[in-house]
């Protein structure tokens, strides 16, 4: 424990960038394995003198001093349901820093740093809901397997922080319209928050990417076809296949796109983490509750790389040092295949155009939930399937990974429009397979079907009335 302590403490660990790996801690609490990426671990210490704190959150056991600060205990054992296997004083603290806050977790044993590839991995995710045992991935270790604990997720629910988005004046008098940026982010509904904070500031011209590897692909067609390059890329840190850090060191190593300013966005910056950033050259790096900064942000990075002024003829923009005599239309972005009635979706546009509440409001949010109930409609056909594929079989290692990086897909989503039902009933699917997995057991298919028929009729749910009508999902088990 005293050298993953040391190591975390150098920070040695942290300087390697850009690799597509990321360091996993891995530690033990109750009878439960979980990691947690080290790019969230500030430092790992023996148990502390707690002083405890009235009308704290059920979970905060107290605080310590840490040097020069005071920070908050949070037990892993209150917050997840689980027997506590060692007395207080014997305790291990896992001291993290996550959307720029430290908090300190008690956990029963740290056992090591492993580094593994993101392929090996699901998708981490910034969700934000009131629920045990949040578990955002899974990966084998060996022959263990670790389940990746999402203590952003607890973070926000001992804290109750929540997101804010608001419009930023043009100052700088940017043609924001005119303005091309390319996000990556591993769920849609994620991208349509970001792209609505974005959009209500005047920044409408957006290349939507799922993850990484598709950004980089859509940076290489664009230089491949001399389209008209992007005056930003904003990317998530954690996504799979290629993470944030990989994709702007290729980004920063390509002759023709190494100009364009990269925004990192995550939950993990912080100031020793930010060196992860600086070392593949990032041009910026901003945590979750700064999202509103965003706007902020882009108008500093691309004024730095695109001296804009009064006399500057802003329908011929720069793009750096590419002489590009012509920029073709952009890629155009593809609907899914499948989704809710799209009549019903027109029916209720038109109706909150009518209704007595802010009409521009009103149409953002039903676009979003519109937006959710597509990425629902494709994750409910894909969980159906699943199911139906092992109803009779045992599923591999594989398969369940499968599953519950879908269960994972959902949760994200979920957050970004707070439904808070589907969080909840996802939580408690990924509980009951970690102990069916656990038991080499079969998956919990009468179950798994239940939700599969609530989950597709949310997806014909109307709106507005459908965030404050989500019914909870409850099981009919029968006599």
């Amino acid at each position: 424990m005293a050298s993953v302590g040391n190591i975390l403490l150098e920070k040695e660990i942290l300087l390697e960038s850009g690799t597509n790996e990321l360091e996993l801690l891995v530690f033990s609490v109750s009878n439960c394995v979980f990691g947690i990426n080290v790019a969230k671990v500030r430092e790992v210490l023996p148990a502390q003198k707690i002083t405890r704190v009235p009308q704290s959150h059920p979970s905060v056991v107290g605080s310590f001093q840490l040097r020069n600060s005071i920070v908050s205990c949070v037990s892993l054992h209150q917050h997840l349901g689980l027997t506590e296997m060692n007395r207080a004083d014997q305790h291990t603290i896992i001291v993290t820093e996550i959307n720029q806050r430290q908090t300190a977790y008690f956990v029963d044993r740290v056992e090591n740093i492993h580094r593994i590839s993101w392929e090996e991995v699901l998708s981490p995710p910034a969700i934000l809901s009131s629920v045990n045992s949040p578990v955002t991935a899974v990966t084998t270790i060996g022959e263990r397997l670790i389940l990746l604990l999402d203590l952003e997720l607890v973070d926000a629910q001992v804290s109750g922080v929540e997101l804010e988005t608001k419009t930023h004046e043009n100052t700088r008098n940017l043609p924001r319209h005119t303005l091309k940026i390319v996000l990556a982010d591993d769920s849609s509904t994620v991208r349509e928050g970001i792209t609505r904070t974005l959009s209500s500031s005047g920044y409408t011209d957006l290349t939507m990417a799922n993850n990484g590897e598709e950004a980089w692909l859509i940076l290489e067609n664009m230089v491949r076809e001399n389209l008209c390059l992007p005056d930003l890329i904003i990317s998530d840190v954690e996504m799979p296949r290629i993470d944030g850090f990989h994709l702007t060191k290729r980004i920063k190593n390509h002759n023709q796109l190494k100009h364009i300013p990269v925004l990192l966005y995550s939950s993990i910056v912080s100031p020793d983490n930010q060196k992860k950033g600086s070392a593949v050259g990032a041009d910026a790096q901003v945590a979750k509750p700064d999202l509103d900064q965003i706007v902020r942000i882009a108008d500093d990075l691309i004024s730095k790389s695109q001296p804009f002024s009064e006399s500057t003829d802003h329908s011929a923009k720069i793009n750096g040092p590419i002489d590009q005599v012509e920029c073709n239309q952009a890629l155009p972005q593809v609907e899914p295949a499948h989704g809710p009635n799209r009549t019903l979706e027109t029916a209720t546009l038109l109706a909150a155009e009518k209704a007595d509440l802010p009409t521009s409001e009103m149409l953002d949010d039903a676009h979003l939930w519109f937006t959710f109930q597509r990425e629902m409609h494709q994750r409910v056909d894909h969980l159906d399937a699943l199911c139906k594929h092992y109803n009779q079989q045992l599923p591999t290692d594989d398969a369940t990974n499968d599953l519950l990086r879908t269960l994972h897909s959902i949760k994200s989503a979920a957050d970004v429009v707070t439904a808070r039902p589907v969080t909840r009933s996802a939580h408690w699917l990924e509980d009951q397979l970690e102990l069916t997995t656990r038991n080499g057991e079969p998956w919990p298919l009468a179950e798994l079907n239940q939700y599969v028929k609530w989950l597709r009729d949310l997806t014909q749910m109307p709106y507005p009335d459908s965030l404050q009508g989500i019914p909870e999902f409850s099981l009919c088990v029968s006599a």
